[in-house]
């Protein structure tokens, strides 16, 4: 049995989403920096495991 006969949703979307619009700026959306990690992860400030949330953190 084929997708096409169960109804694919893929093939749905196909027909109602303008690819020729949405392909640049999505692709651009989906840019990665170093082909893995998102940008914002990359400058988040990095903490022990464990540490627990900041504001429960004891200042010292």
């Amino acid at each position: 049995m084929r997708l096409s006969e169960t109804g694919d949703s893929l093939e749905k979307l196909n027909v109602v989403v303008p690819w020729e619009v949405v392909r640049k700026p999505l692709a651009k959306a989906l840019k990665r920096s170093d082909g893995a990690m998102p940008r914002w992860w990359q400058r988040r400030e990095r903490r022990p495991a464990g540490s627990g949330p900041r504001h429960l953190q004891r200042s010292t």
